[in-house]
This record gives C-alpha cells, structure tokens and sequence, in this order.
C-alpha cells in the first residue's frame, strides 16, 4: 500500500517506505520543469535518505538524459532505479539514459520483479541513511 499517491501534470507517482513507482503520462518530455515536480515529492519522503525508482514505462513519452547529469535535485538520493517496459523501443531508449545516470540502472517486465530487485539493492546498501 503505498503512502502517498500523487498526481501531476507529468504523470502519477505512487510513493512506498523505501521506493516510488512513477507513471508518466503519454506524450511528456520528462524535463527539468517534470524533474522539479519530481525533487519535491523526493524532498517531502526522502529528505535525508537513499531510495528507489520504478519508471513504469506503459505510455510513450520522452525523457531528457541530461537531467541526471551533476547530481540533478531530485536524483541525488536515488540509489537504484527499475525500468519497467516490454517495448523495444523503450529498452533501447534506457540504454542511452544509462549514460547519463549515475546510480544502478536495470529494465524488468514487471514492477513485481523490479520492487524485489530495489528492495535487493537497498538492503546489501551499507546503510539506507545518508548521515552514515
């Protein structure tokens, strides 16, 4: 059950203890005003720790790599993100994204199989706190 369930102008995220699951909406170029939108949700439920991503890639739409880049607000915290996609297309886009993003990157079929693998990579993380 997830804590919170936010809706905006790029799409809905679903925020869990230690993940958010985000579904753009069709047609979004995932920029720096979406990246904004996405760095408060991050700063209200994970201030001061580690968390993971599921990008639930069910529409077609466009992110901009280079707002990973220099540890881009929102992103800074983000320690594994899941990619959850059967289209081709989307796959080959995640390769390009994957030489802009920092942390683990990984492409599953089912959200089932990418919470298991976040929750994986949280819990061999040496701690999930940043203070330490």
């Amino acid at each position: 059950m997830p804590i919170a369930d936010i809706t905006l102008d790029c799409g809905r995220f679903q925020v869990f203890e230690n993940y958010i699951i985000g579904t753009i909406n069709q047609g979004v170029l995932f920029d720096s005003y979406c990246q904004t939108a996405f760095s408060k949700i991050t700063e209200t439920y994970f201030k001061d720790r580690y968390f993971g991503y599921i990008s639930n890639r069910v529409n077609s739409y466009s992110v901009d790599p280079t707002i990973y880049i220099n540890d881009a607000i929102g992103f800074e915290r983000l320690k594994v993100m899941a990619v959850v996609t059967k289209g081709y297309l989307h796959k080959s886009n995640v390769q390009l994204e994957r030489q802009f993003f920092k942390a683990e990157l990984q492409t599953f079929n089912s959200i089932a199989d990418a919470t298991l693998w976040i929750s994986d990579k949280l819990s061999y993380s040496k701690s999930s706190s940043l203070s330490t």
